[in-house]
């Protein structure tokens, strides 16, 4: 059994949010303890209250130390020992210890305490990251089981496969939580598009007859639509998680604005707040920082992460041009994760290209362009075959393979 801590720091005022956000430990454990992993949330209330040689708030923090994930809550009050609780998280965190993961968020209040609003408003120069509001215990469960999900898939990536499908997040192929409420899918507005008419056309094959002519051409058109919306949920929940994880590193403000927009579901407007000029000014100046023998290249990585997060938004929206802004931003990609590397070490650092030409093959096989995609899942292959390791390298190797056999007979049929 995998088991996962979580651990939860705040007040007592936040007694409603942290029996919800047990609830929410309960309901996740239900779905994956019979799959092997095991969820323990860690709070003030759980941990004994046998005297022993270090304080309450020592114990504490030793507790915290065992966990993967911190949560840290704040409403009207500064709590001090909460304060604690996130420097030890945070400084563990930067150490590349437990936590792996932490969060931290504000309940909106119109009138905080002033030492709580001091804090909240110098967050991000003390930490470098922005930090999360939230309006009801609802909302807060939302947020946070889209990061735990995100904190899963990123440790069981080798081994198991965490998706979207139906509106359904699955696991290894089993159906385990509706997702259908985030409003990245509900507001997005092709999303709302493809779906009015998949009821639309339900309704239809509903009242003809199977053996009307016609009954045949809507269950095609209704087998095209699933297939439509299952490609733009795989999109929009990699997406989403693509924000939680760079959230994860800290991230520039124009990241953060676009987050907001893509979960408000307006891709668009998340696409357009992730301007090439301006990331293209925070590449120069950490190639510099490079170049000088100081810190850049997390700086450099966080822009390669920004660029793939339009292509992806670029390919997905194909407003007018997309192929050729895809190509600029897949190309500028490469060469900059070349630079990241180094040319003498690229061979050995290239697995994560040929993922990243994988992926691009796809998103282009669900459009329908089968020659772009033909021609970067080529690439993928000859990429990833140099990374064999195990069975499961050799089975995505084979996946492939018999995507490029189906996407040249696309070709050749058309």
């Amino acid at each position: 059994m995998r088991i996962i801590k979580i651990f939860l720091a705040s007040s007592e005022e936040l007694k409603n949010e942290r029996v919800k956000i047990a609830d929410l430990v309960e309901n996740m454990n239900m779905k994956f303890k019979p799959l092997g992993i095991s969820f323990q949330l860690v709070k003030w209330e759980y941990i004994s209250a046998t005297m022993n040689p270090m304080t309450k708030q020592e114990e504490y923090n030793e507790e915290l130390r065992a966990c993967e994930m911190c949560l840290v809550l704040w409403w009207r009050k500064f709590g001090m020992f909460t304060k604690e609780e996130l420097d030890v998280a945070f400084n563990e965190l930067c150490a590349g210890n437990n936590p792996q993961r932490l969060f931290v968020f504000f309940k909106k209040c119109e009138k905080p305490e002033e030492a709580l609003l001091r804090f909240r408003d110098s967050f991000n120069g003390r930490y470098g990251h922005y930090p999360n509001f939230f309006a009801s215990a609802d909302s807060l469960n939302k947020e946070l089981l889209l990061q735990i999900l995100e904190y899963l898939s990123s440790i069981l990536k080798d081994t198991c496969t965490i998706g979207v499908h139906g509106r359904k997040l699955s696991y290894d192929g089993k159906a385990i939580i509706d997702v259908s409420g985030y409003d990245f899918f509900s507001n997005n507005e092709e999303y709302k598009l493809l779906t009015d008419n998949e009821r639309k056309t339900e309704r239809l094959l509903s009242v003809i007859s199977p053996e009307d002519p016609e009954y045949v051409e809507y269950a095609g058109e209704l087998t095209e639509l699933k297939k439509r919306i299952a490609n733009l949920e795989d999109k929009l929940w990699k997406m989403a998680l693509s924000f939680v994880r760079l959230r994860s590193k800290g991230c520039p403000q124009r990241l953060e604005r676009s987050r907001e927009l893509f979960y408000s579901g307006n891709m668009k407007g998340a696409m357009a707040v992730l301007d090439e000029d301006t990331i293209e000014g925070d590449v120069r100046h950490h190639l510099h920082l490079i170049d000088l023998g100081n810190e850049g290249r997390s700086g450099l990585a966080m822009c390669i992460d920004e660029y793939r997060l339009k292509h992806a938004m670029v390919i997905t929206c194909r407003d007018e041009g997309w192929k050729h802004d895809a190509f600029t931003i897949e190309r500028r990609v490469i060469e900059l994760t070349k630079r990241l590397y180094g040319e003498d070490y690229f061979l050995e650092c290239d697995r994560e290209i040929g993922e990243y030409h994988e992926y691009v093959a796809n998103k282009y096989a669900s459009q329908g362009d089968y020659e772009d995609a033909l021609d970067h899942m080529i690439k993928a292959n000859k990429i990833l075959a140099r990374f064999r390791r195990s069975p499961m390298d050799d089975a995505i190797l084979r996946d492939n393979f018999e995507s490029i056999r189906e996407f040249r007979e696309r070709l050749g049929a058309g």
